[in-house]
């Protein structure tokens, strides 16, 4: 029994060992190919301007070419496929973790999903797999039920496929990132076929939001006026065309002080699908004029 005994304190021992040379894997830089929450939570930015938001704020606003229109440092930390509520977590994790406070958010809203369902928009864990040496984003994965609850006291729980990788993941040809966080998109997908309709009716059933979406929306706005910033909610262009009763909505659910940035009716840009990715999204040469019409509010402000 003594020597049972012994037996297994030595091969618990040499778990523990093993498990905590798993350490240095964990807490290397992560390998995943958006090296942009590592950025953020390594107080590694410093943006006047924060665009927060998904798939549209990513691919149609050019924080690259805002930087350069409006003389002040951009970043786009929007995430494709990303609901409201990982827009609120994107938020306030780049607030709790850098020097200094941006002067100006961005929040990108979908036309009109911002509030709702939506199958293709969801909080993104998966963004934080590789992250998982913080331990308040591994706690946030075991409340998702990502990760297990043993995952607090022990390593090997903690590992993803992306902490084994040797060399920084290569990005698919949609998902590459530019140098302030931009995803733009230079080609067309050609298996889209666009028609351009005009709603005869624009309807928008408040019904349908979610209570947690709506609430995100709030403490957008609050954490923006306690910290002094000023948010701006830019709603992108699609080529179906901006839905007024959406935008009635989203003014009902906004702040005074909140400028809700449309874009211009009479581009026929937003109308062309050869500045569309699909009907969702612009191209390179569609973000670029949409840029430049966001940079005409921060003109106005300096």
């Amino acid at each position: 029994m003594k020597s049972y005994l012994i037996k297994f304190f030595v091969f618990v021992c040499l778990c523990l060992l093993l498990d905590q040379s798993l350490t240095y894997l964990i807490n290397r830089p992560s390998r995943h190919f958006d090296w942009r929450y590592e950025k953020v939570r390594e107080s590694q930015l410093n943006a006047a301007i924060l665009i927060v938001g998904s798939s549209r704020g990513a691919r149609g606003i050019s924080a690259e070419q805002l930087t350069k229109e409006s003389g002040l440092n951009a970043f786009n930390f929007c995430y494709p496929g990303s609901s409201i509520l990982f827009h609120l977590y994107c938020l306030e994790t780049y607030l709790a973790h850098q020097t200094k406070t941006p002067k100006y958010v961005v929040l990108a809203l979908d036309d009109d999903w911002a509030f709702k369902d939506n199958p293709w928009l969801s909080f993104r864990t998966n963004v934080l797999y590789g992250h998982t040496k913080y331990p308040d984003v591994n706690e946030l994965l075991i409340a998702f039920g990502e990760n297990h609850r043993l995952s607090r006291y022990f390593n090997v729980a903690k590992l993803r496929a992306v902490h084994f990788s040797w060399k920084r993941q290569e990005p698919i040809a949609t998902d590459s990132i530019r140098p302030r966080g931009s995803m733009l998109l230079a080609v067309k997908n050609e298996h889209f076929q666009f028609k351009w309709v005009t709603p005869a009716q624009q309807i928008y059933d408040p019904s349908t939001e979610r209570a947690d979406y709506l609430a995100a929306y709030e403490r957008i706005q609050q954490l923006c006026f306690e910290k002094k910033i000023q948010l701006v909610v830019a709603i992108p262009p699609n080529y179906q065309g901006p839905n007024a009763a959406f935008t009635k909505r989203v003014q009902e659910l906004s702040s005074p002080r909140v400028p809700i940035l449309l874009p211009n009716a009479q581009q026929k840009a937003y109308r062309d699908s050869a500045y569309y990715y699909d009907a969702s999204h612009l191209r390179a040469n569609g973000a670029e004029i949409y840029t430049h019409e966001l940079n005409h509010y921060f003109e106005r402000q300096n």
